[in-house]
């Protein structure tokens, strides 16, 4: 015969429904819940814990059994999903509360988004997507006139997702630009000179270009100094080819156009 747990204080049965988050067994944690004499155990704990081990049905059954629970405070949640690279969960929760893909971690020097960002690439990835999709906040994290397009230069993501910030509205600032140089990040370096290069103080840019020792980089820096953005183009049409050839850039770029 299958056992019945017993009506419980939520201190009684607290451990238990841990336990039943733990090994995802959903069916032991409803009755569990059931059996709590009317009061509430903390179900952010659970939902914590159902996280951390994965189980989005557990997931799923919390956020629907208690509709207006909020995840402003999450942040533990945030550091699961950064080490497990869960989308489904992830999906879930901002099913739950959108608002959870703008959580800030410390007061607005790091934020969900930012932390995907500066994750090693491939595995936030797919995290970082869900993200921008879900309308994160790309403008804020690591202090002004920075946020996510810095935080993906830093943590050396993929061109999609950089220019996929871009497109979201994501800051080119100085401190982008000067990132992207310092980085060599000939893949989105025009792109990013063509969208803030306003900004910049050339000069600066000029000393760090050369400072990277990368003569492909310096020169697109030059060429942008002298001539704006008709003068980079410029460059890249009627020089890049040649010196890239040589220094073996040139087919990284091709296949990018």
């Amino acid at each position: 015969m299958e056992h019945q747990p017993h009506e419980t204080t939520i201190h009684d049965g607290e451990q238990a429904m841990q336990q039943a988050c733990i090994a995802g067994d959903l069916s032991t944690l409803r009755k569990l819940l059931q059996n709590t004499l009317g009061q509430t155990p903390n179900i952010h704990a659970l939902l914590t814990t159902a996280v951390t081990h994965q189980h989005p049905k557990i997931v799923a059954y919390l956020l629907t059994t208690y509709p207006t629970l909020s995840l402003s405070q999450h942040t533990d949640i945030v550091k699961s999903l950064l080490s497990s690279g869960n989308v489904s969960i992830l999906k879930r929760l901002l099913a739950h509360d959108p608002n959870f893909a703008s959580i800030s971690l410390d007061y607005g020097m790091r934020t969900f988004l930012t932390e995907a960002c500066l994750s090693p690439p491939p595995k936030a990835d797919p995290l970082i997507h869900v993200l921008l999709d879900a309308g994160a906040d790309v403008n804020d994290g690591l202090g002004p006139r920075a946020g996510a397009l810095l935080a993906a230069l830093q943590g050396e993501q993929e061109k999609n997702i950089v220019v996929k910030i871009v497109r979201k509205g994501g800051l080119v600032s100085e401190r982008v630009l000067y990132t992207a140089v310092e980085k060599e990040r000939m893949d989105i370096l025009p792109l990013l000179l063509r969208v803030g290069g306003g900004v910049v103080e050339e000069e600066e840019l000029g000393r760090r270009a050369k400072k990277t020792g990368n003569e492909v980089v310096e020169a697109l820096v030059e060429a942008f100094r002298e001539g704006g953005i008709k003068g980079m183009a410029e460059y890249e049409k009627e020089v890049g080819e040649k010196v890239w050839e040589k220094t073996g850039w040139w087919k990284v770029w091709k296949s990018e156009k």
